[in-house]
């Protein structure tokens, strides 16, 4: 046994040599962006996704990632910069996921965007109109809206985003797509936070602001925390002038605290008079919205313009919210029915619908799919149908709008792959697009609002 332990140990202690993979370099021209924000660039016939990139740039490329059809890389070395590329704004750019066209410059953006829905969209755009891209009226400082992840380092409580693909956060003191105003109340609550003794039991927050950045309010995500522990920091934060803080713990829809009102307001207007005199909404912090209120009212006048309405038409409205198309639709119409999962977003709606005066709406809440299996027992019939799902679609419930008779429908979406899935599918059960339209509601990141009008094939 002596001399088999030794032989082992003697093993052991021999000095070992790793073997480090070189790292693969290749020089290349960036042709053109794709969904998802990474530049494309071809070399010796393969497809190389290089992020951080922009078209015609020159560069040493890194590579992270090689199949046999593609590769991933990261730029190691700008050897010529494209004449579309800028210095961006910020500093956290190069590692930072909240981002990814900070260094192109804006009209460029709106061409690769146009460009990208094109090519994603490329089967429906030979029969279907295709309109250039809106741009937004703002593009830095445009969102009233942001999740930010909160972790501790060394000690110190730190706010950030993800870097891209991956989990590690990048924290920053001010991000460009939110306004001066909210940066400073993002600091001020960090600040706050930062002298919380529990601090980490923190790991997210929301903050949402109104259209004059006036009223703001906090939603904190919590780790096993007590309400009595949540009031302790709740007392400090009431002094930063928060219209309301609402605490939530890690289970859905699970609230631990809330102090003041946590809902917040837009208001909608219509330049194609579709609803004079406007609309006021109310929603909760937890309800949906979209990331811009200024481009919202432009999107809303469209999807209405595009549905073409009459007084003696009904309409079902699905992922209907707290009511952003259904209120304007109902000046339009003769009823609209409005289905939503969403208990928070469904509340808001019929609070919005009795402020704005608006009675000729039914609100169904529970499952998008459930419903209108219902409403296909009850034998319903629609004359238009308007969608706007989440960035997963609405592929299950394609299958049942034949069963409806609606003439036309509207998808509104902000992811391409999944609308150009959904189209495949609706193409399938008898409806074509006649007409597309895109939006630019995410300056600076590769985010794309799409509108498409479908209509029954006779």
């Amino acid at each position: 046994m002596e001399r088999k332990f030794s032989k082992f140990k003697k093993l052991s202690n021999k000095p070992r040599t790793e073997r480090k993979e070189e790292v693969k370099r290749i020089d290349a021209e960036i042709e053109s962006l794709v969904w998802g924000g990474k530049g494309l660039a071809r070399v010796d016939g393969k497809v190389f996704f290089v992020a951080k990139s922009a078209p015609l740039d020159k560069v040493r490329i890194a590579v992270t990632k090689e199949k046999s059809d593609y590769g991933e890389g990261e730029i190691e070395k700008i050897i010529y910069p494209s004449p579309f590329r800028m210095a961006p704004v910020c500093p956290h750019f190069s590692k930072c996921g909240g981002c990814q066209f900070l260094h192109i410059n804006y009209r460029k953006q709106l061409e690769e965007k146009e460009r990208i829905t094109k090519e994603v969209l490329r089967r429906w755009t030979e029969e279907a109109r295709f309109e250039p891209i809106v741009p937004s009226p703002m593009p830095i400082g445009y969102r009233h809206s942001g999740d930010f992840h909160l972790f501790l380092d060394r000690g110190a409580l730190k706010l950030g985003f993800y870097e891209p693909e991956s989990h590690r956060i990048v924290p920053f003191d001010h991000c460009h797509l939110f306004s001066d105003a909210f940066n400073d109340k993002l600091r001020e609550i960090k600040s706050v936070m930062e002298g919380f003794r529990m601090k980490e039991k923190l790991f997210k927050l929301n903050l949402s602001s109104d259209e004059n950045d006036r009223d703001m309010v906090l939603a904190v995500s919590l780790k096993e925390m007590s309400e009595q522990a949540c009031r302790f920091l709740l007392d400090e934060l009431n002094a930063s002038g928060l219209k309301g803080t609402l605490f939530v713990g890690t289970r859905e829809n699970e609230e631990i605290l809330r102090s003041g009102d946590v809902s917040l307001s837009y208001a909608l207007a219509s330049e194609k008079g579709f609803f004079p005199g406007g609309i006021k909404l109310k929603y909760d912090t937890r309800s949906f919205t979209q990331a811009d209120y200024r481009m919202n009212r432009v999107i809303v006048d469209d999807v209405l313009s595009m549905m073409s309405l009459s007084r003696h038409e009904k309409v079902l409205e699905l992922y209907s919210g707290i009511g952003n198309f259904t209120l304007p639709i109902t000046s339009c119409c003769k009823e609209v029915t409005a289905v939503e999962s969403s208990r928070f977003a469904v509340a808001d709606a019929k609070d919005n619908a009795a402020a704005n005066g608006c009675e000729n709406i039914q609100h169904l809440e529970g499952s998008v799919v459930e419903w209108i299996v219902k409403l296909i027992g009850r034998s319903a019939r629609f004359d238009a149908v308007l969608l706007d799902p989440p960035r997963t679609g609405a592929f299950e419930v394609l299958a049942h709008l034949p069963s409806l008779s609606p003439r036309r429908v509207v998808y509104v979406s902000c992811s391409l792959p999944t609308l150009d899935r959904d189209l495949r599918r609706l193409s399938d059960f008898g409806f074509r697009p006649k007409l597309i339209r895109t939006y630019d509601l995410f300056p600076q990141t590769y985010g794309i609002e799409t509108a498409v009008l479908l209509e029954a094939v006779k």
